[in-house]
């Protein structure tokens, strides 16, 4: 028998996961939300929460969907604004807002 391994993550997969992530920081940063406090509100450890946001780990559309319950943004608005790297909060806000 072989070894069951995991299937290494493209480019595109590491870049998407950053980019979600750092929407997640920007928006918990912008509701003055700390980490653990998320984390309780998600039902996950608040390392979840940093390696999420770090890009480090795939985010199931499940857990996502609690997190941007959370944060008060559907699903699509983050995934559509994170195309959006680098944004200031105040630019993160104002994106997420005119939508």
């Amino acid at each position: 028998m072989g070894t069951i391994g995991r299937r290494r993550k493209t480019q595109e997969e590491t870049e998407f996961n950053a980019r979600i992530g750092t929407m997640i920081w920007e928006l918990r940063k912008l509701k003055e939300m700390q980490a653990k406090e998320l984390a309780a509100a998600v039902g996950v450890s608040p390392q979840v929460i940093s390696d999420y946001e770090a890009g480090e780990v795939s985010i199931s559309l499940f857990t996502l969907d609690r997190i941007c319950a959370q944060l008060q943004v559907s699903v699509a608005d983050l995934v559509q604004t994170s195309t959006f790297t680098g944004l200031s909060r105040k630019r993160c806000a104002r994106c997420l807002n005119s939508r």
